[in-house]
């Protein structure tokens, strides 16, 4: 990214980008462009934070940075392809607007104006289309009155002549992709041996044509696009003495900073080592033998001293358990601490340079420095997290000869206040001496145009050898003169110069046990029409192909599967790094075609703050991006964007990540072969059509009671985004204020939000938003939403998407903590599909932004007309906002699933009671209504082949509701369409369908319009529609009479179940209903629902009137299916209420036990009919459902001879086993006689559980 940061006032020309909040504008004059621009809609919001609460400017493009109040106005402006880089851009006509008193009133982030707005502008880039982004603060001072911007043009004028940085290409192939490779670790920097010996003990064959490969930098750059190596470097090598001597660098390293003349300290983070990497089948026609060369030039100085430079950092603690720095020592209980480096030769006098790092609990830390008398204090502003840091440059003058020593003093007023010592990083000036092993030195404080210097090293023997390391990968041997324990030679000086001297039998030496072989790999040769990148951890290796495979053959996909390690080998020289994977996938998104680039990277496996966890430990299973702030967790912008920011300039600059998403990133953060099976086969089923049903029209919408009212108005806001874009869905409204709130121990709680939130994922969603507070454990301070609920959850046929604006909810990288929003994911038999979800603190106004632009996304179409894939509406969602608050919202699913409800083909009602549904009818209470329509393709055309299921739900009218004020802050009023009028399944014959059902007599009678859900599937493909063409309301004028109740059969879990029978404690309530006129559904009438009470506690009454279905083509019978959790262990009755259309009630009761699933047990066991003749089956209620059991009848006489047995494996769903048939037989085919004969059942679980019992049967003949 080319940046561009003005700082102008008004008062003079601006040459600055300014974008408005309205629509564009753009006027060619000649080359020129002009957007006229206007600012509108300015109101106070007002926020909550940490318990307290003020207000904030809110407008169409605010934006948030760094989580401070201040207003900006952001935007993106597109540009295309061909915009010229070096235009000039003016602001012309601002006009400005006084701001009244009670505008500002409470407001925060406008206590300090300017005279004048400052702008600051650059051109950024989303898959290789310009944007010109600008930043303004719209507010001023002036004559002691705020003023904002109100409106302005911008004029863009290109230049004629401007030329485009050619993009450098990359390499077509890794050396790595043939012959025998080992990598060695480097600890240290310096000149290593190996011998010939140890290089055959590694697996080198042939020593004498060995090649070394590695690279000095360390940490990659951060930043896209800039200057890093392009696979392995080839460095020069001295062989001699039967052995290979090379320099190498460590993984942590330092830089030369020129304007302050002094070297600062290059973390390598996630990585302790440096690797190298060998090879003597490779000839790559490089000649990798250090040269020898006599610097030439006439001296103009002499140099006899260098600056050497030593940094003192332990890596023990991550403070805040986020971000990629790690601290030492702390000050706590011992709060001093003395910090010795040793400089030989240190020259006295010479300015030091020592660069302290620290951070501190509280603003009451405050780090006292001594150094050689002098003093100096670190202070901490105030942290908001588990620390602030802060780090100081001081200047000292040391007297010693070979020591400098620092000690540190924590002051503080409280106990409590504590800090850590990050690095201590000291340049010093040192007289040019050497003493043994080897001696790193250079010429900082004499570099100078055109300048030569003459180095001597004192104390020297004609054994130590001289390398130019100025590049440490192609050394170059000096030829220096020796005399008198001197060695010289003359060097330029126009730049930096290093050098290294050391004796051959000094050098350092490597580990052979630590040498890794390392397999061919070529990823530079991948394709730049590959469309998506898997990186997974090896051990999920298999679990990947599959999603490879799967979308290779679903989607015709160019897919290319690697491991994390293969991409450090590449691209980072075998150290992790972030940046690394990057690359990769910048190299494959630059190779791109017009028509087909890159679009979706994967991460398979679960990431940690501990990157330099060893990998498959502490959860590094794949690398995550961690940002330089590991004190604040608030400020911590954890992200999985990193990844995605390809174009040049984009990445992270320090202070947060910059630029516009290029493709989607998704992560599968499994920490487990079964983990990773699991989710790819979760991922199957949801692309599966045996998963198609109307749970696919569904959308969820949660949301919390507090704040004003806050998250309630801004869920509303999205129902209606979503409503005015696409009526076809369902939306139900769970909105915690319009429930009951009870009080326990624990504090306030719902209850009823709860059980309705279980409801609706085990009845099925496409989507599932929640809006409020919540956090590791949960949804809101009343725990609508828990831990145990989820791992209850068992909704594996009907996988939501769940969207969270939330904080916390799916942090992922604290190992220590297997946190709700993971383990809504990675529910084995439920859960989520993928989530959109945080995983770090968000915040109420960014939140509701970012939700605002998904759901203007989310329902969009592709080129081809299909649903957009995950990683698509995530990158979109992304590039539309502005702010800071985005990047902590993860993609946790495959990036390339679609979203999975139906397109292209639709249903279509043709006719109602009869007329064409062009000509509105209303549906009257207790009428008879009939529906009939077809199946078309997206063209309108009759789906004639269309043979399958059509899934209906008939809906009352609109109704208004309104919040219970549960907290004292307000009533809610919000519109619902919660009246379930009928809800059945009906054929579809070569494309045509017709159903009918009597209208309940609860509807509300005012008449208004009505809607009609569809949803088909045949197996193989799906069609989604819906009407509101017609009425509702009014009573019919002539009915049949009925003062009859339903039938009702009631059961648990399954129909095989018996009362007294045993239950898990998250038993289904089964019920199958029938009544002449159908089942009443409608919730219009008071006490007119479909009920079930537990114990005949009245005050937990559960409604299931959604929970009802009626049966295929027929609206008088159905089942209600509704799941219970968490009933506690012991007896428990059930009884079922339900009404008729014509409010004519029955009831049905049932009892039941809950048995407790850690002990193994069986009951209930029981043949029937008992006495028989010829036939009989075999029953028993188990409490291991949905697991194998090896299961043994053995039917033995009175006196105890075996006459008959019968094994089998046994998979329940419920708890109920059975029937297992007998036909009165032996084993041998006789029928025995009549009489009493003992049974015994024997049953063994697959972990080795073993349980028996017995009991007595009657053969009568």
């Amino acid at each position: 990214m080319v940046d561009r940061i003005l700082r102008q006032s008004l008062l003079t020309k601006i040459t600055a980008l300014l974008f408005s909040f309205l629509c564009l504008v753009a006027v060619s004059k000649g080359y020129a462009q002009t957007y006229s621009r206007e600012i509108k809609t300015i109101k106070k919001r007002k926020v909550f934070y940490r318990q307290n609460s003020f207000y904030t400017i809110d407008f169409e493009n605010v934006a948030y940075f760094q989580n401070s109040p201040r207003p900006y106005y952001f935007e993106h402006i597109p540009l295309g392809r061909n915009y010229a880089p070096n235009s000039t851009i003016e602001l012309v006509n601002p006009q400005f607007i006084a701001c009244a008193p009670e505008d500002l009133r409470g407001v925060k982030g406008l206590e300090e104006l300017a005279d004048d707005i400052t702008l600051e502008t650059s051109l950024t880039s989303a898959r290789k289309d310009n944007f010109l982004q600008v930043k303004i603060f719209p507010f001023r001072k002036r004559n002691g009155m705020c003023e904002r911007l109100q409106s302005f043009q911008l004029k863009i004028t290109p230049k004629k002549q401007f030329r485009l940085k050619r993009k450098k290409d990359s390499k077509p192939h890794s050396v790595l992709r043939s012959g025998n490779w080992v990598k060695i670790k480097i600890k240290k920097s310096g000149v290593y041996k190996i011998t010939f010996a140890e290089l055959k003990s590694m697996g080198i064959s042939n020593p004498s044509s060995v090649r070394v490969f590695g690279n000095d930098v360390g940490q990659l750059p951060m930043i896209a696009g800039e200057e890093r190596p392009d696979d392995l470097r080839e460095n020069k090598i001295l062989i001699a003495d039967e052995a290979i001597y090379f320099y190498a660098k460590a993984a942590d390293t330092k830089k030369f900073v020129p304007d302050q003349n002094k070297f600062i300290r290059h973390k390598q983070f996630y990585a302790s080592h440096a690797f190298y990497f060998l090879t003597s089948d490779l000839n790559t026609g490089f000649d990798n033998i250090i040269e020898e060369y006599a610097p030439g030039g006439i001296a103009d100085k002499t140099i006899e001293e260098y600056l050497a430079f030593q940094i003192y950092e332990k890596d023990l603690l991550n403070i805040g358990h986020t971000g990629r720095r790690y601290y030492g020592e702390s000050f706590d209980i011992q709060n001093s601490r003395l910090f010795s480096f040793d400089f030989p030769d240190l020259k006295p006098n010479a300015d030091a340079f020592v660069e302290l790092r620290a951070a501190g609990s509280s603003a009451d830390a405050r780090l006292q420095i001594l150094a050689e008398g002098q003093s100096e204090t670190l202070t901490f502003r105030n942290p908001s997290g588990s620390g602030a840091a802060t780090s100081k440059v001081l200047n000292f003058s040391f007297q010693t000869n070979n020591k400098v020593e620092i000690n540190l003093n924590l002051q503080r007023s409280s106990p409590a206040t504590q800090a850590w010592l990050d690095y201590i990083a000291v340049n010093a000036v040192c007289q040019l001496n050497y003493r043994d092993r080897f001696l790193e030195f250079n010429n900082v404080g004499q570099i100078d145009s055109g300048s030569v210097g003459k180095f001597q090293l004192q104390n020297a023997n004609e054994n130590i050898l001289l390398w130019d390391i100025s590049d440490p990968v192609l050394p170059r041997q000096i030829l220096a003169d020796y005399s008198s324990n001197i060695l010289s030679f003359n060097a330029s000086c126009d730049t930096l110069k290093e050098f290294i001297a050391f004796e051959k039998t000094q050098c350092l030496s490597v580990d052979v046990q630590d040498a890794i072989s390392v397999s061919n790999q070529d990823l530079h040769n991948t394709s730049g029409e590959t469309d998506m990148i898997i990186v997974t951890y090896p051990e999920f290796w298999e679990q990947a192909r599959a999603i490879k495979e799967l979308h290779e053959s679903m989607d015709e996909m160019n897919v290319q599967l690697v491991t994390a390690e293969q991409i450090f080998n590449e691209f980072s020289c075998g150290m992790p790094d972030f940046s690394a994977i990057r690359d990769y996938a910048k190299m494959v998104y630059e190779r791109g075609t017009p028509t087909r680039s890159l679009r979706y990277l994967l991460l398979f496996g679960d990431g940690t703050y501990d990157n330099r966890a060893p990998a498959g430990s502490n959860g590094n299973y794949m690398i995550s991006y961690q940002p330089a702030n590991s004190e604040d967790i608030e400020r911590s912008l954890f992200s999985d964007d990193f990844f995605g920011l390809l174009d040049d300039g984009e990445g992270d600059n320090s202070l947060s990540i910059n630029g516009l998403m290029d493709i989607g990133v998704g992560r599968i953060p499994v920490s487990s072969r079964e983990q990773a099976r699991m989710m790819v086969e979760k991922i199957k089923n949801y692309v599966s059509p045996k998963t198609y049903g109307p749970w696919r029209n569904n959308l969820c919408f949660i949301a919390d009671d507090e704040d004003g009212l806050v998250h309630m108005k801004d869920a509303d806001s999205l129902t209606k985004i979503v409503e005015q874009k696409n009526p076809s869905f369902n939306i139900e409204k769970i909105y915690a204020d319009a429930y009951p709130q009870h009080t326990d121990a624990g504090g306030a709680t719902y209850p009823d939000v709860n059980a309705a939130i279980n409801n609706r994922v085990q009845q099925g969603a496409l989507l599932i938003n929640y809006t409020g507070h919540g956090g590791k454990k949960g949804f809101a301070h009343e725990r609508i939403l828990t831990i145990n609920q989820i791992e209850n959850w068992k909704n594996f046929e009907k996988l939501p998407l769940f969207v969270t604006a939330t904080c916390e909810f799916t942090v992922f990288d604290n190992y220590n903590y297997h946190s709700a929003g993971e383990r809504v994911l990675l529910n084995p038999v439920g859960g989520a599909i993928a989530m959109f979800t945080t995983a770090r603190i968000a915040y109420i106004v960014s939140n509701y932004k970012l939700a605002k632009a998904f759901y203007q996304t989310a329902f969009e179409k592709d080129n081809e007309g299909k649903p957009l894939r995950l990683g698509d509406i995530a990158r979109i969602t992304k590039n539309k906002v502005t702010d800071d608050n985005k990047r902590i919202f993860f993609l946790l699913g495959d990036p390339a699933l679609r979203i999975g409800y139906s397109y292209g083909n639709q249903v279509f009602t043709e006719k109602i009671n009869g007329k064409n549904i062009a000509q509105t009818d209303t549906l009257k209470a207790l009428s008879q209504a009939s529906f009939s329509g077809e199946i078309q393709d997206k063209a309108g055309n009759l789906l004639s082949d269309f043979n399958g299921n059509l899934y209906v739900s008939v809906f009352d009218k609109y109704k208004n509701a309104a919040t219970q004020n549960n907290d004292g802050e307000g009533i809610f009023r919000y519109s619902v369409r919660d009246n379930l009028i009928y809800k059945g399944k009906a054929s579809v014959k070569n494309g045509k369908f017709d159903f009918s059902f009597v209208v309940p007599k609860d509807i509300a009678l005012n008449i208004d319009s009505g809607k009609v859900s569809y949803y088909a599937e045949n197996g193989t493909i799906n069609a989604q529609g819906y009407s509101e063409k017609f009425l509702v309301g009014d009573l019919a004028d002539n009915f049949e009479p009925d003062d009859q109740g339903p039938e009702i059969s009631l059961y648990m879990d399954s129909e095989n179940f018996a009362s007294g029978g045993i239950t898990s404690p998250n038993p289904k309530i089964l019920a199958l209903l029938y009544d002449k006129h159908g089942i009443n559904t409608a919730t219009g009438g008071i006490g007119h629902d479909i009920t079930a009470t537990i114990d005949g506690d009245k005050k937990n009454i559960i409604v299931l009137n959604n929970d009802y279905q009626s049966d295929k083509d027929t609206y008088q019978s159905g089942r209600v299916e509704h799941f219970l959790f968490n009933i506690p262990e012991g007896n428990h009755s059930l009884k079922l209420k339900a009404w008729d259309t014509y409010n004519n009630s029955s009831e049905k009761s049932i009892d039941f036990q809950v048995a407790d699933s850690k002990d193994f047990s069986v009951k209930h066991l029981l043949n029937f009919p008992n006495p028989f003749t010829t036939h009989t089956d075999f029953y028993f209620d188990h409490n291991r459902p949905g697991s194998d059991l090896q299961m043994l009848i053995q039917i033995f006489t009175i006196s105890g001879k075996l006459v008959k047995t019968i094994a089998e494996t046994v998979n329940t769903a419920a708890n109920r086993a059975g029937p297992f048939p007998w036909d009165g037989k032996d084993d041998f085919g006789n029928s025995i006689g009549r009489g009493i004969y003992i049974y015994r059942l024997k049953l063994k679980s697959g972990n080795g559980e073993v349980v028996c019992k017995q009991e007595k049967l009657l053969i009568l003949k």
